[in-house]
């Protein structure tokens, strides 16, 4: 009978303490429902993710209410032991003349600058503290890599050697970065302290890089002599490096332990000062922000704006508002503001066309995608902050011009050529990174408690090959889709097609 009793209580602790993952969709469409919010405690709560998946952390109880909410939709309560694999909730639209209005027609104009007038009075702008997590994705993408041979006085350098050298490039990495912390301060300024960083990252990238300039570095020491450099030029353009510059470069695998720390620490400051730069931009793009990339609320008279109708959110409903531009402006989007207190609940944008572009002695860029969503949650004193931001950002990059690699001898222009390497160069790359902050509990803290905050570096820092479900196992973050998931580095995939 005690060993009974002992596993029906194994199997209870399991079932209550064990994480659990669900998808949440559209009743009538099952589409996906993203950004929602699943409440399991008074103020405690996760956002679904892009898939409209999310993930429950452990140490709720069987009997533990959940709620969800999410702009447009019927809230939907249950309890945590009738939560199944897939969830579905109900739309609740609202047609516009059925909400009362105190003025006799609604101007979209009007609603944008109620929003602005009432920034101070809605939004935390106050000193406070924060738990945060924040998602990096980056993807480069090589869609043309030709170098073309003209002219080698190198024995070793011929078509073959170079088309060999291209082909070890890998043409496609993807990468991403994840941060747990805290942020301290107010609006305009921040102070972070991590907890936790993961690195799930792509070594053969860096790897296949440094082979091939580990090849070519190889074949300019062989060629230099006393009193030589190298020179390389593109058109009018050109630098050099001495010899000893080449020579005494250091191989990583032969750094001494006091260089190895040294640069472990230079590591973590890296990812320190990135962490503060991502949430440092990602609270500049907040809308009232004069610093915002989005420029809809401080040059209206740039967009069109329509009110589409309204919506239900809990208890309270929303205009449902979109804007688009009109000659010269650059975005297009749509937003919720509460009927009420002129609050944004949610901001979505992207760009319409092409925000900026060079093109100048074969080397081009151009500034493709923009976009960006910002939710907002109300706390207990009534005032927005913000929940989640996301801004995603592509560029185009291309070259299609010559090179020239010499090695000469001496100091002065007309100085001795010994060898040379001259190659046309055709690339096209594409890259884009995606970030995004999920913003938990906030609460307010003294202007001493904010001066007494001294960041370090003493996080826990780990890289992986592939997708580790279990680093962030007992903490809040945003579920990782599916692309995270099925994440192995080309090293990682290289050893299982060895097996």
């Amino acid at each position: 009978m005690q060993k009974i009793l002992f596993i029906v209580f194994i199997c209870l602790y399991t079932t209550s303490n064990a994480q659990k993952s669900s998808i949440l969709l559209d009743q009538e469409t099952s589409n996906a429902v993203p950004y929602a919010t699943v409440q399991y405690g008074e103020t405690q709560g996760v956002l679904t993710n892009g898939d409209g998946a999310f993930t429950l952390p452990e140490n709720i109880e069987n009997s533990d209410t959940i709620t969800i909410s999410s702009l447009g939709y019927t809230n939907k309560s249950f309890l945590f032991s009738e939560l199944s694999d897939t969830l579905y909730i109900s739309s609740s639209s609202i047609a516009l003349d059925e909400v009362f209005l105190s003025d006799k027609e609604v101007d979209a104009k009007v609603i944008i600058d109620r929003v602005m007038d009432n920034v101070d009075k809605n939004y935390v702008t106050t000193l406070s503290k924060k738990r945060f997590f924040l998602r990096s994705s980056f993807n480069d993408n090589i869609k043309k890599l030709d170098v073309d041979l003209d002219k080698s006085t190198f024995e070793e350098i011929d078509q073959d050697f170079v088309d060999n050298m291209v082909r070890k490039i890998p043409k496609y990495v993807d990468s991403y970065r994840e941060y747990l912390g805290d942020i301290y301060g107010d609006d305009k300024d921040q102070k972070i302290e991590l907890i936790k960083v993961a690195n799930l990252y792509n070594p053969t990238e860096d790897e296949a890089f440094n082979d091939v300039m580990n090849t070519i570095e190889r074949i300019l020491k062989e060629n230099l002599g006393e009193n030589t450099y190298i020179k390389v030029k593109s058109g009018l353009i050109g630098f050099k490096r001495d010899q000893e510059e080449v020579m005494n470069k250091i191989d990583p695998a032969q750094m001494t332990p006091e260089e190895r720390a040294k640069d472990s620490i230079e590591n973590l400051q890296n990812r320190k000062e990135y962490a503060n730069e991502k949430i440092e931009k990602a609270f500049n793009q907040l809308f009232w922000k004069h610093d915002s990339e989005l420029d809809v609320f401080h040059k209206i008279r740039k967009y069109n704006f329509e009110i589409e109708g309204v919506t239900q959110f809990g208890d309270e409903m929303a205009y449902v508002i979109t804007f688009s531009p009109k000659k010269n402006a650059d975005y297009a989007g749509k937003m919720f503001v509460n009927v009420n207190d002129f609050g944004v609940y949610r901001l979505e944008y992207h760009n319409v066309h092409e925000l900026g572009s060079f093109k100048l002695f074969g080397v081009s860029n151009k500034n493709e995608l923009n976009t960006g969503k910002m939710i907002f949650k109300k706390n207990d004193d009534q005032k927005y902050t913000p929940q989640y931001i996301e801004f995603k950002i592509a560029h185009t990059f291309g070259v299609d011009r010559p090179f020239k690699f010499l090695i000469k001898k001496g100091s002065w222009i007309w100085n001795k050529r010994l060898k040379e390497v001259k190659v046309q160069v055709g690339a096209i790359a594409t890259n884009s990174y995606k970030t995004q902050v999920v913003v938990y509990d906030e609460n307010p803290i003294s202007e001493d408690t904010y001066d007494a905050v001294t960041p370090d570096i003493n996080f826990e820092y780990k890289e992986f090959n592939e997708f580790n479900p279990d680093f962030w196992k007992g903490f809040n973050i945003i579920a990782p889709n599916q692309a995270i998931k099925s994440f192995s580095s080309l090293e990682e995939e290289e050893a299982s097609s060895d097996k």
